[in-house]
């Protein structure tokens, strides 16, 4: 009687998606503002199949990035001026996530689900910061 293989790493993998946290979510909206948001909360929904609060967030998340995209190109360039605005902005966008997702969130966690890296959304947050830093000094070298 052939006895049972003992179980690998493969077998024992939990089927629940990895996503990512509310923590490293509000960590990468203070750094990548809401691109950075939009892209972590859309792979949050994609991952958990959540197709009406993928298009609910699309929806918000266009206005804010047009918002804040508008405050980065007109506030004056001293940071105090720069950090009110954006903090104040932040505020939104993220009381958004947390109630889009908070009890989704709890669910996961609640059926073994594992969260990804906060490093992971910090790092893709500090990539999307450069590169509209960049497009903003571009644009405002062109006018």
């Amino acid at each position: 009687m052939p006895t049972p293989s003992a179980p690998t790493a493969h077998t024992l993998a939990p089927t629940a998606p990895r996503i990512f946290g509310l923590p490293a979510i509000a960590l990468a909206s203070l750094v990548g503002g809401p691109l950075a948001t939009w892209w972590l909360v859309d792979r949050n929904t994609v991952a958990l199949g959540l197709a009406r609060e993928r298009g609910l967030a699309a929806g918000v998340f266009a206005v804010a990035s047009v918002l804040w995209f508008w405050v980065l190109c007109h506030v004056p360039p001293d940071a105090l001026s720069e950090f009110i605005p954006h903090v104040l902005q932040l505020l939104p966008w993220t009381l958004f996530t947390v109630h889009l997702l908070r009890r989704h969130h709890q669910a996961h966690r609640a059926a073994g689900g594992t969260f990804r890296s906060a490093w992971a959304a910090f790092g893709f947050a500090l990539l999307v910061a450069i590169a509209l830093r960049v497009l903003v000094r571009l644009l405002l070298l062109s006018h």
